[in-house]
């Protein structure tokens, strides 16, 4: 069936991994469980990609928390594919299974606070159909990403996040389910907040939004009281829309949109 499984229920794929940074992909062993994705390779293939000696036996095994995977998307020649999943053979072949993770700013890691984007490849699935082991290994990660608390705060139907490992999925649609109810924003950014490098941010990071299934509209402020404009109580956005409203700029632009929204009852 293109897995092993253990006595714990979790599912076991052997192919290659192309990690972020790395230019020699390595042969591994992927475990998909309830507690996250577990991703094995050999110690000798580390140093060939360019891994120190240290960081070759301490990174030899990786653990992605299934609350970090933001999406699971395949591709390949021909091969068209959605930001959640649901793609479609257009003539040819999906060989290649990407994991997206966004990481969790981490005080020791990261100092400033700032999340890492990187992206996982998995490809060349061992056994009798390959193409068959793969689609298993992405229904396996989604179910797994979408029955934990997720980084996209996307909200599962009662059936989706109830899926086990192992059912099974078909080549053409989104393994894990849809998201019954997905949550939808409203960002109000200060271009030249930070330096004026508030639109090059939003720019970096407003596709992950997309990417992660997240509904999103969103205004560039471009004079002062612009953002009481939108949000006041006065102002022509609908928030009862909206499950969030995000403030991306300095203290004036947050203290405008504070002080604006508060005004609103309920």
């Amino acid at each position: 069936m293109g897995a092993e499984y253990d006595e714990r229920g979790s599912m076991e794929w052997q192919c290659q991994v192309s990690r972020p940074g790395r230019v020699v992909p390595h042969q591994a062993t992927i475990t998909a469980t309830a507690q996250g994705l577990l991703l094995q390779w050999n110690h000798v293939e580390a140093l060939i990609g360019k891994d120190s000696l240290a960081q070759a036996f301490l990174t030899g095994k990786h653990l992605i928390a299934p609350c970090n995977i933001l999406a699971v998307t395949s591709e390949g020649h021909g091969w068209v594919d959605s930001a959640l999943g649901s793609g479609r053979d257009q003539g040819g072949q999906a060989d290649t299974l990407c994991i997206h993770v966004l990481t969790t700013p981490c005080p020791i890691n990261s100092p400033e606070g700032q999340s890492d984007y990187n992206i996982y490849r998995l490809f060349a699935f061992e056994g009798a159909s390959p193409r068959e082991a793969l689609q298993r290994c992405r229904h396996a990660i989604k179910a797994m990403a979408d029955a934990s608390p997720s980084l996209s705060g996307r909200r599962m139907s009662a059936a989706s996040s109830a899926s086990t490992l192992a059912q099974p999925a078909s080549c053409d649609s989104g393994a894990g389910g849809a998201p019954s109810e997905a949550w939808k924003v409203y960002f109000i950014v200060n271009p030249v907040s930070g330096h004026r490098l508030g639109e090059a941010y939003w720019n970096k990071i407003h596709p992950l939004f997309t990417l992660a299934g997240v509904e999103y509209d969103f205004t560039l402020t471009s004079y002062c009281g612009h953002a009481t404009s939108i949000v006041g109580p006065q102002g022509w956005l609908d928030l009862d829309k909206y499950h969030f409203l995000v403030c991306i700029g300095g203290d004036g632009t947050v203290s405008e949109v504070c002080a604006s929204a508060t005004c609103h009852e309920g």
